[in-house]
């Protein structure tokens, strides 16, 4: 079983929910705040191919552990699995996608490989707080701001490669106290500024 919601703008949707067939949902264009806050929920989900926002859809569902795969019509995904403590899924992000900001931040338990499409620019703390997270990431050659992504993922240690069109790089690995692997650094890169810091084992040239 599902549930059915047509999404208007801004209404709390947290419990106010229609259960219907097929695990189906009505989302129109929006799918932002959808489950937000929703401690209960860990039902599929599939998102319409109309949909372009799914910031803040599974914001601060504390159980929600269900595969994720956004379709190519989605632009934004900020904040989309954010605070979600027990969510451990593979996830697909479509290939329009530009905003992966604050994605999987605070996403405890989160540990699976993810692939950052070409269109996407921004990815500041897309996994920071997240824990148990040791995958490799693969960065979209048009990221342009990569600051705190990784910052305090206390257990990551794969090598990085940053395009070079990224211009920030700032406190991306701030507190990851495990990271010691080869990390390549694209040409355009302006703002290191605490990029390493507090990373107690990291010992690479640079």
């Amino acid at each position: 079983m599902a549930f059915f919601r047509t999404i208007g703008g801004g209404e709390d949707l947290a419990n106010s929910y229609t259960a219907v067939v097929n695990n189906e949902y009505r989302m129109g264009t929006s799918c932002a705040y959808m489950f937000a806050n929703n401690s209960s929920f860990n039902e599929p989900v599939v998102i319409g191919n109309n949909v372009a926002n799914c910031a803040y859809t599974f914001y601060n569902c504390a159980s929600f552990n269900q595969p994720v795969t956004i379709p190519d019509n989605v632009i934004s995904c900020g904040m989309m699995i954010s605070n979600c403590a027990g969510f451990n899924q593979p996830v697909v992000i479509g290939n329009k996608v530009t905003n992966c900001y604050r994605m999987f931040m605070d996403a405890a338990s989160f540990n699976q490989p993810v692939t950052i499409p070409d269109n996407v620019t921004t990815c500041s703390q897309m996994f920071s707080n997240c824990a148990g997270f040791n995958q490799p990431v693969v960065i979209g050659n048009n990221v342009t701001v990569c600051g705190y992504m990784l910052s305090n993922c206390a257990s990551f240690n794969q090598p990085v490669t940053i395009p070079d069109n990224v211009t920030t790089c700032s406190s991306m690995f701030l507190n990851c106290t495990s990271f010691n692997q080869p990390v390549v650094i694209g040409n355009n890169v302006t703002a290191c500024d605490s990029m390493f810091s507090n990373c107690g084992s990291f010992n690479q040239t640079i």
